[in-house]
């Protein structure tokens, strides 16, 4: 079951998103009057968000500019809007989706752009499958919000497919290898899903090898 619990840090990070302060690990300008984590502004000067800003206090703006574009505030959203049923938490969501398909359409063939490697679209897979659990019934999401985010999953597991994080043992390739096998069991009835399964399931085998020694304890 869902939770539908309101938790002040959950809602702290909602409520900033829909300001475009943006949820990063590790990266906060400050802290509010209740303690609370207060994250950058990205917001771009026509009100969208800039996801190339980096803010001057940030040191690795690389590793910022990654957090960013993994788009990890988006569960916070659905949360929140799970616990309060406002409907401006799920339309913030369908906005920030929008947003990113329309900066950063998904490449052909093998691309080298930092938005669709390694872990930023098999976190995004990730967030969007939990995202969609809560959101789906929400009376504010349309048909057509429904297939931008079906296709957006569909099309970023196809990405992933064809860029591949080496080496196989890494972290990286194991959370990609998690998001493959996940969106097949979410979404079966998808074309390519019985693919997607049986990849998933022999990558994940093959994981179990890489991962563990024959004595149990993992590399």
């Amino acid at each position: 079951l869902l939770d539908t619990k309101t938790y002040p840090d959950v809602q702290n990070v909602a409520d900033q998103a829909l300001e475009h302060r943006l949820y990063t690990m590790g990266y906060y300008e400050g802290r509010n009057s209740a303690g609370q984590l207060v994250y950058y502004d990205m917001s771009d000067t026509d009100g969208s968000i800039n996801w190339e800003k980096i803010p001057s206090s940030v040191n690795d703006r690389k590793e910022y500019n990654k957090q960013i574009l993994r788009m990890m505030w988006l569960p916070f959203l659905a949360r929140t809007w799970n616990a309060s049923k406002d409907a401006k938490y799920v339309n913030q969501i369908l906005a920030d989706y929008r947003d990113f398909i329309k900066q950063y359409p998904c490449p052909e063939g093998t691309g080298t752009s930092i938005a669709w490697t390694g872990l930023q679209t098999s976190t995004r897979i990730l967030n969007l499958l939990l995202v969609w659990e809560y959101i789906i019934k929400a009376e504010v999401v349309t048909p057509q919000d429904m297939a931008m985010m079906l296709i957006f999953l569909n099309d970023s597991v196809e990405s992933l497919r064809r860029t591949w994080y080496l080496p196989e043992n890494a972290n990286i390739y194991l959370a990609q290898v998690q998001a493959l096998v996940e969106s097949a069991i979410y979404f079966p009835e998808f074309n390519l899903g019985k693919e997607w399964f049986e990849e998933g399931a022999a990558k994940t085998s093959r994981q179990l090898d890489l991962q563990f020694n024959p004595d149990g304890v993992q590399n």
